[in-house]
């Protein structure tokens, strides 16, 4: 015959046992969670690492100033004023960089200088056939020709230009006409000093006849 308290302790510890048994596996499974959660952040940090980080070695590093420097030189080209003078410093390296004195467009201008004639065989000065001419008043002048037009009977017509203020004799402006009715001609281009002068026509006749300078003037090409 079994006694009631006998059978009390036995369900005592088997609820015991129970207990303990639940409250050893809740442990165990909040010590794997909190395993599980501390290799997830191992592995996270460990990704972080392992990633590489931006390096420049020194090749890029100049090939990188290189491309600026290049850059700002041809944002100075392009920023210059035209006629003006700027200097820039890339690298060390001074740079003078010079536009263009003028960007406008070229035009051709005639300056007239007069007439004449003569039947000497000899160069003989056009003193109603001159001109004052200064190049600064006409912007960046490109060129300078000389154009007559002249006639005679029999014979030639020599014009050519001369620099009365210089004493100077333009010999590459030297034209001719042989024909009875008047014809322009013009010479090649050549210089002019870059100041005020007075320039004329010297006129002869090589037959003795009478020469006649219908018209004379300068044509000067310029860009404004």
């Amino acid at each position: 015959m079994h006694h009631p308290w006998r059978t009390l302790i036995l369900l005592w510890l088997v609820l015991l046992t129970i207990g303990i048994a639940v409250v050893g596996w809740s442990v165990f499974q909040s010590r794997q969670e909190i395993l599980s959660i501390v290799d997830q952040k191992q592995r996270t940090s460990g990704n972080q690492e392992e990633q590489p980080s931006d390096t420049f070695s020194p090749e890029s590093l100049q090939a990188e100033v290189a491309s600026l420097s290049t850059q700002v030189q041809q944002l100075t080209l392009q920023a210059t004023a035209a006629g003006s003078t700027k200097t820039v410093v890339v690298n060390n390296t001074t740079t003078t960089v010079t536009p263009p004195a003028s960007s406008g467009k070229v035009r051709e201008e005639f300056l007239p200088m007069g007439g004449g004639s003569t039947n000497n065989r000899d160069w003989t000065n056009m003193t109603a056939a001159q001109i004052m001419f200064d190049p600064k008043k006409f912007g960046q002048v490109m060129s300078v020709r000389f154009e007559a037009a002249g006639s005679i009977i029999g014979g030639e017509v020599h014009a050519r230009l001369i620099d009365v203020t210089h004493n100077v004799i333009y010999y590459n402006t030297e034209l001719v006409m042989n024909t009875s009715t008047p014809t322009w001609v013009r010479s090649a281009k050549f210089s002019i000093p870059n100041s005020p002068a007075t320039y004329q026509v010297q006129l002869l006749s090589t037959s003795g006849e009478t020469a006649y300078l219908e018209g004379s003037r300068l044509v000067i090409e310029s860009k404004y």
